[in-house]
């Protein structure tokens, strides 16, 4: 019977923290080839080469996952921004309104002080007539004693 020894790979530093899948497909790579022993080191070239694999895949997927976060960031802060602009248009037409209503206001208490400094102005005339009369009224005559 011929014997063979256990071929001894050489397992790089697995720091990347690989998935259960990530380690199977290791151990399957493994397993399917055939020890070979040679000098050349084929074997650990090829795990080698395998790991390279799932972290370049690790990678990517890690990518995938990073921009799919960003997109979905950048779609939240485009709704929160369209919520905030709708919320301040609305804000600035109840502005506006009161503004115009404030501004109606203001243009009839104006009227009405136009008024009342038109009448004020027309009683102060009439004031004067009467005061004017009064006055001629007192030369005409002189005022009677009312103590006698």
């Amino acid at each position: 019977m011929f014997y063979q020894e256990p071929v001894q790979y050489q397992i790089p530093a697995l720091e990347d923290g690989f998935t259960v899948n990530e380690i199977h497909e290791l151990f399957t790579i493994l397993q399917s080839e055939p020890p070979v022993h040679s000098t050349s080191g084929s074997q650990t070239t090829q795990l080698d080469n395998s790991v390279e694999e799932i972290r370049k895949r690790k990678r990517m997927i890690s990518n995938q996952e990073s921009a799919r976060r960003s997109r979905w960031r950048k779609k939240t802060q485009l709704e929160n921004l369209t919520i905030e602009v709708n919320r301040l248009k609305l804000v600035n037409r109840e502005l506006k309104n009161r503004l115009c209503t404030i501004t109606h206001e203001h243009c009839f208490v104006q009227g009405e002080s136009n008024r009342l400094i038109a009448e004020s102005l027309h009683l102060q005339q009439n004031l004067a007539v009467l005061y004017e009369i009064m006055s001629s009224m007192q030369l005409q005559y002189p005022m009677i004693d009312h103590y006698r």
